[in-house]
């Protein structure tokens, strides 16, 4: 239902331990990840913005793939302008990093989410602590209440940086050999030929 231009990159998961300290190693790509997102999310607030939303991600397929992902929803099907806002803002990120204010705004948000996961804890339903159980066991990993999802956070964030967000940016998309993919309800002609055209300029 809607046209998506992203850049991926696919490489083969390394299985590490499901420990505090590989947790909190994987801290400041998240953030560096959720201040790109923000980022898409105020320039799709402008009028006659090109894009309606963007994200930034890295995720584990199948415990076989890490797959590392930045795309942005094309407004009214206008990919041709959405792709060079998705390359520019991406790009601003490798090379300059972030903000203090960036960093403190993802932080906030960032410990937000788990300090609102422990409050709805007790509330929790069977079916979702089930089912957390079996996405946990599948993955090898640990199954930890929120208060302890809590602390680890709460330990990690006092370490990180804007400028280690972004060490951690340019360290887990050097040399990824990336993917641009565009997804639309109908494949555009020469759609290959176009995307790559308006990549390089």
């Amino acid at each position: 239902t809607s046209t998506d231009v992203s850049l991926l990159a696919v490489r083969p998961y390394q299985p590490e331990a499901d420990t505090r300290g590989t947790r909190a190693k994987r801290t400041p790509l998240a953030l560096a990840h959720s201040m790109i997102g923000r980022r898409f999310e105020r320039l799709a607030k402008k009028e006659h913005s090109p894009i309606t939303e963007g994200s930034a991600s890295r995720d584990v397929l199948f415990r076989h793939v890490e797959l590392g992902s930045v795309e942005v929803t094309a407004a009214d099907d206008r990919w041709q302008d959405a792709l060079p806002v998705l390359e520019q803002e991406f790009r601003r990120a490798l090379e300059h990093g972030f903000t203090a204010d960036e960093f403190a705004e993802a932080r906030a948000n960032l410990v937000n989410s788990y300090e609102q996961e422990v409050k709805r804890a007790p509330s929790r339903q069977s079916s979702e602590l089930a089912t957390g159980l079996v996405q946990t066991i599948n993955g090898e990993g640990v199954m930890s209440a929120p208060e302890e999802d809590l602390a680890v956070i709460h330990a990690a964030v006092e370490t990180i940086t804007p400028e280690s967000c972004h060490q951690a940016l340019r360290e887990f998309w050097a040399d990824a050999g990336m993917h641009l993919v565009l997804t639309a309800k109908e494949k555009p002609a020469d759609a290959e030929k176009r995307l790559m055209e308006i990549y390089e300029a």
